[in-house]
């Protein structure tokens, strides 16, 4: 390990992969495939006209999903969090590996994070421990929100999960609807749509359960540049999926491959005043006493696929090896 004082960007790589991590919100901002340029992640958002904030790539929402609650709000705190904006310090880095950590004072939550690219296959694993630095016992969530945009997101971008019923978010306050079973779902016309692939009609935010299996997981297949990109976690670890699409101009433009540990877009006072700390049958967030700490953690990858790639239907991690079934065939690689 090499110590380092400064907290500029860094980049990881292996003969197959190059990952950027960067230094204003902690976000994964770039992975790269070495036979292609296209970046997966090239996500980028304003938070609101002229804040000067930017959601971007892979960032990280904690210690809530959605917005903060009315006395959240005055003392400071924001949608999603401010992980997202405040700068890591990266405490050392290697080829092949990340450590870096950020500590919100306005929640009283830290987070620490090591990235580590396998040396000879492109899968990157991370480890996350979130610790409440406060004196008071506290709701938290952490979900991880990876986002695709153009070239990668396109009309022909397949997205398959590892998820089973669901139910579309209705706004703050608004008790979700139930919508149906992965992958169909209810638009906001209370249409029936199928969401392995995004269009304008799509527009929203959309949860599920994932599975009962042991690994969940999340892929998106794009056709054009034969790149796979795929996340994949215990399932009990972070037990719920979200389907962000953001439409503009009749287009779908951005999409979230969300997965953590939140059920519902809802600030925590609406959870409470429903009592929705249980949503069907897992925890809609988890607690944190002051001093405590949780840990996290979940794979990626990115492969260049075979062109006859139409659908992943398995992920898998066992015997420290994460094998992706498709209808096109089988990849095993280490971790």
């Amino acid at each position: 390990m090499l110590p380092e004082t400064t907290i500029a960007p860094v980049t990881i790589r292996n003969q197959q992969l190059e990952i950027c991590l960067e230094n204003n919100g902690g976000v994964i901002g770039s992975v790269r495939h070495i036979s292609s340029d296209v970046n997966p992640l090239s996500f980028r958002m304003e938070r609101a006209a002229g804040s000067g904030q930017f959601f971007t790539g892979h960032f990280i929402c904690a210690p809530r999903w959605g917005d903060a609650g009315g006395d959240e709000m005055a003392k400071g705190a924001i949608k999603h969090g401010e992980f997202c904006h405040l700068p890591w310090e990266i405490s050392y880095h290697t080829d092949h590996a990340i450590h870096a950590s950020a500590l919100s004072e306005i929640d009283d939550i830290k987070i620490e994070r090591e990235i580590t690219l396998s040396p000879d296959s492109p899968v990157c694993s991370v480890v996350e421990k979130i610790t409440n630095t406060g004196r008071q016992f506290r709701p938290c969530n952490l979900v991880q929100h990876p986002t695709i945009a153009a070239p990668f997101l396109n009309e022909n971008t397949r997205i398959d999960c590892s998820a089973s019923y669901g139910w579309r978010d209705m706004g703050p306050g608004v008790e979700p609807i139930s919508t149906g079973v992965w992958p169909e779902s209810l638009n906001q016309q209370n249409n029936c749509i199928i969401l392995n692939h995004s269009n304008p009609d799509n527009a929203g935010v959309y949860s599920f359960r994932v599975k009962n299996n042991d690994t969940a997981w999340m892929t998106a297949y794009d056709p054009t540049s034969g790149l796979l990109l795929g996340y994949c976690w215990n399932a009990n670890e972070y037990p719920w999926v979200h389907h962000w699409i953001h439409v503009e101009n009749n287009k779908a433009i951005y999409r979230g491959l969300e997965f953590g540990t939140a059920a519902l877009h809802q600030p925590f006072e609406v959870i409470a005043a429903n009592n929705w700390w249980q949503w069907y049958d897992a925890p809609s967030g988890f607690f944190l006493i002051a001093g405590g700490s949780r840990i996290f953690s979940y794979q990626f990858f990115l492969v260049a696929a075979d062109k006859g790639l139409y659908e992943v239907t398995d992920v898998a991690i066992a015997n420290e090896r994460l094998k992706i079934t498709g209808n096109a065939g089988d990849w095993s690689m280490t971790l």
